[in-house]
């Protein structure tokens, strides 16, 4: 692995001492006003020890030099670059089914025209040979080489060994489980291989489906009281058929009821508000512990408080555990810091509207910021299932007020598909139209079209869901079956 080591240095240089000039050398395809933008340094800053350090780290992290060297002389600060040579290209060898190429080409395409950084391509190796063992093939191997050109570029080949694909034989389930193995079998997504199972994925071993079993099976059993349960050990054995074994090794613990379910804090609710609630905790007391019930409670009580004006007040909660396999519960309502959302940009939108997405959210620009509500915004942009990802960042400008980027990935959201046949009952051709984001507007089309020798049948559907930013949806069917 190839570490880059920062040699920081000391200067000397009194605080009076301010930039002039620059000197930027070394440099081919990075400009200077580009190197001297990456250091963060500006003329007419005053320079110190801390701030020349900053400023190579700085350059170091944007990955495109291989050395950087900063000195100060007469009020002119030289910097002097080694850069990283560029991948021109990716080339993938020894893949043959078109899916799995696919999604290995959507990840080595994103480090193409990008600097070359060796210990990145090792993260990348681990990241491929990951995607390849969820398709099953866990003994894969791969060999990366490395092509240099005489531009200061390379070209970057990895060539995949796939071997043989390996399969779960069969799922046990041991130590102190309570439930059978038939129950658990359906609790996880890991499945056994079947000469039936010719489709689904889960049939290979894959360490991050693995993990998700764990938490699935941590929440059967804390959903059903079982507060304290472990699953010990995971294990896949190889047998001798290249074939595994997983073995989930559970400790079950004992059963827990809940006992006192109360507020820390009641003087910030009203006395009738209390009451709606004292109703729910009395159900719960001396039922089997559920995480989820908990969870759910603690929705109700911010989903209370917001609808009735309390945007700064957040629900939390404290476990007791309390002899007798007992636990109390107590929920705290916790004063919010009173911020604003000054501003809301949105990225990644090439094709859909902007207010498409705007029309998502539940907090707009000037609203007091809540997490609940902000978390449900970021949800209902995902429920759209026009975009591949949806990612946000909030920046805080000051104590009262932050700035909120809501960056979109759009995906391919249309398909065209047409058809003909014949039999005993004649000719007929089909050919249709689907998309959930027509124009951009997250308008979704549906048609369809089917000619025989002697009949037409067809549909044109049309759903605008949020007709004249009225938040109310409208649906025109068309639609002809003789």
């Amino acid at each position: 692995i190839f570490i880059t080591i920062f040699q920081l240095f000391i200067f000397q240089i009194s605080f009076s001492d301010t930039i002039k000039n620059f000197n930027i050398q070394g440099n081919d395809r990075v400009a200077d006003e580009t190197v001297i933008m990456f250091s963060s340094l500006k003329s007419g800053d005053n320079l110190n020890q801390d701030i020349l350090n900053d400023a190579l780290k700085n350059l170091y992290y944007t990955d495109y030099f291989k050395t950087v060297d900063i000195s100060y002389k007469n009020q002119i600060v030289t910097i002097k670059v080694v850069e990283n040579p560029i991948i021109q290209s990716v080339l993938i060898e020894g893949i043959k089914e078109n899916n799995i190429n696919k999604k290995i080409a959507e990840v080595t395409s994103k480090i193409e025209k990008y600097p070359f950084v060796e210990n990145k391509i090792n993260e990348q190796v681990i990241l491929l040979k990951n995607i390849l063992r969820s398709f099953g093939y866990y003994f894969v191997e791969l060999e990366t080489s490395i092509t240099v050109n005489n531009n200061n570029t390379v070209d970057l080949k990895y060539n995949f060994n796939l071997g043989e694909i390996a399969k779960i034989k069969r799922i046990n389930f041991i130590g102190n489980k309570i439930y059978s193995d038939t129950i658990l079998r359906n609790v996880i997504l890991s499945e056994e291989s079947k000469f039936w199972k010719f489709i689904t994925r889960n049939k290979f071993l894959d360490a991050n489906r693995i993990n998700a079993d764990l938490n699935r099976l941590n929440n059967f059993y804390k959903n059903r009281g079982f507060y304290n349960a472990k699953i010990k050990s995971t294990t896949a054995v190889i047998t001798d058929e290249n074939q595994f074994e997983l073995i989930f090794n559970i400790n079950a613990g004992n059963k827990f009821l809940f006992d006192n379910i109360k507020f820390s804090d009641s003087e910030k609710l009203q006395l009738k508000d209390q009451k709606i609630f004292t109703k729910i905790f009395e159900n719960l007391k001396g039922k089997n512990y559920s995480k989820k019930k908990i969870n759910n409670l603690i929705d109700d009580i911010n989903n209370f408080t917001l609808k009735n004006d309390f945007v700064f007040l957040n629900a939390s909660y404290d476990e007791i555990i309390k002899e007798d396999n007992k636990i109390d519960i107590v929920i705290y309502l916790k004063d919010l810091d009173k911020i604003f959302v000054e501003r809301i940009n949105i990225f990644g939108n090439f094709i859909t509207d902007e207010k498409v997405i705007r029309n998502s959210l539940i907090i707009d620009e000037g609203d007091a910021f809540n997490d609940v509500l902000f978390n449900r915004s970021i949800s209902n942009i995902k429920s759209l299932n026009i975009f591949k990802d949806v990612k946000y960042k909030s920046t805080d400008i000051d104590k009262s007020n932050k700035v909120i980027d809501i960056i979109v990935e759009e995906r391919p959201t249309g398909e065209i598909f047409a058809g003909a046949g014949t039999g005993t009952t004649g000719s007929n051709i089909t050919a249709g139209v689907k998309e959930n984001n027509y124009l951009g507007l997250g308008i979704k089309l549906d048609t369809n079209l089917t000619l025989t020798e002697d009949s037409i049948k067809g549909k044109f559907s049309v759903l605008n869901p949020n007709y004249n930013n009225t938040d109310k949806s409208v649906k025109t069917v068309i639609e002809s079956s003789s």
